[in-house]
């Protein structure tokens, strides 16, 4: 579990170091707000699984959590 939490987590500061990176490169605010959503796509999940791995549920219950 340990592990598998590891890997979520470096993922997680690997997708917003590089969209990151991006934003500060971007000219465009539009591009910026792009940036945005989709590092939120990504991340999204895993801090789903994150959650689920540290409070032993399920994905489904820390999605639920997180959208209500």
């Amino acid at each position: 579990m340990r592990a598998e939490f590891d890997n979520i987590t470096g993922t997680m500061t690997a997708i917003l170091v590089a969209v990151h990176e991006a934003m500060r490169e971007a000219q465009q605010d539009g591009t910026r707000a792009k940036l945005a959503l989709q590092a939120t796509g990504w991340v999204k999940p895993l801090v789903s699984a994150a959650g689920g791995i540290i409070n032993g549920g399920s994905e489904g219950d820390v999605e639920y959590i997180m959208t209500h």
